[in-house]
């Protein structure tokens, strides 16, 4: 699945459920409902943190339900049910202003969900339509990837892909839901998205063999309307996913095929080659940006056959350095699912 990634750094504010208290055990814990407690460890030399971070994920063997975890203020909360009945493994956000949350999912009929934060509550689930089914086999539920992002109050843009393997495409602006557009390409895996100015949307996805790793495509939208799609070379496996933290800078990542984090980034009108930063955190990379300078990456990691509990991993690059290695959030206990997490910060 993959992510959403919102360039601003918003002001602070509070989001999430009201009654939530702060966990600050140096571990992660289980709660009764077999939902994880996360650690509230510190980011140690490489802070400033970002002031506010909000994961989502799908939870459930099949299908499942959003949860919801966040960082603010420090800590990383507990998290979440905010129910719906989505297909385990997609999942998107994105933030338009403080206090404001846009969260995607796909139905079990295949249609695009969503639900928002707004104004201290948050709405119940809608539909808007759409047929995102990327595989039509009987008793086979596996829905595309999301990804979302907003680059001004009151739009969002969401991008996903079809049973034909091309991207799909509806926005929100000034009020309404447009239909879906089909924008091409031939793609494996994917679609993510970053907006680095109101106006710019670069797209990035998957293509070519899985045996032999995916190249990377991109296909971006300013004032000249949409380009024709670019490969960029790599050899990965999944989805990729990519952050902007200013006007011309892109960074993006995926899993190489030997297991290593791999990393490739735009800026001032050049696109520098691949570069492995590690073992990777098991999981599909999704990354944010929270300010100038400042990179937060998580994956999901299971580290045995299941009932092994996944682990949120986290990893971040700040002031020109990169954490050596992942830090661990805490675990989900049981059997069930768990979809590659969705982040955004404001």
């Amino acid at each position: 699945m993959k992510t959403f990634l919102t360039r601003r750094r918003f002001a602070k504010g509070v989001v999430g459920s009201l009654a939530a208290t702060p966990i600050l055990t140096a571990s992660g814990l289980w709660l009764s409902t077999g939902l994880p407690l996360v650690s509230a460890q510190s980011n140690g030399a490489l802070d400033p943190a970002p002031s506010r971070l909000d994961l989502f994920s799908t939870f459930g063997k099949q299908t499942g339900t959003m949860q919801h975890t966040w960082f603010d203020n420090g800590v990383w909360y507990p998290w979440e049910n905010l129910g719906g009945t989505l297909v385990t493994g997609s999942a998107a956000a994105a933030s338009w202003a403080p206090g404001r949350l846009d969260i995607f999912g796909v139905g079990t009929d295949y249609t695009l969900q969503h639900k928002w934060f707004d104004n201290g509550a948050w709405s119940g689930w809608e539909s808007l339509g759409g047929n995102l089914d990327v595989d039509p086999s009987p008793n086979v539920l596996r829905a595309s990837d999301l990804s979302a992002v907003s680059w001004s109050q009151g739009r969002i843009d969401v991008f996903a892909t079809s049973s034909d393997q091309t991207l799909q495409h509806t926005w929100f602006d000034n009020g309404i839901w447009y239909p879906w557009e089909s924008l091409g390409g031939s793609l494996a895996d994917g679609p993510t998205v970053a907006s680095w100015s109101q106006g710019r949307l670069d797209i990035f996805a998957a293509a070519g063999n899985l045996g032999t790793g995916y190249t990377l495509q991109h296909t971006w939208f300013d004032n000249s309307g949409w380009s024709p799609w670019e490969n960029l070379g790599g050899s990965f496996v999944g989805s990729p996913t990519v952050a902007s933290w200013s006007r011309g800078r892109l960074d993006i990542f995926a899993n190489g095929l030997d297991g290593s984090l791999q990393h490739k980034w735009f800026d001032s009108g050049i696109w520098y080659p691949w570069e492995s930063l590690g073992p990777s955190g098991e999981g599909e990379p999704t990354v944010t940006s929270g300010a100038q300078g400042r990179l937060d990456i998580f994956a999901m990691r299971r580290d045995g056959p299941r009932p092994t509990p996944t682990t949120l991993q986290h990893k971040w690059f700040s002031q020109g350095q990169w954490l050596s290695g992942w830090e661990t959030l805490g675990s989900q206990a049981g059997p069930t699912g768990v979809s590659d997490p969705a982040v955004v910060s404001w």
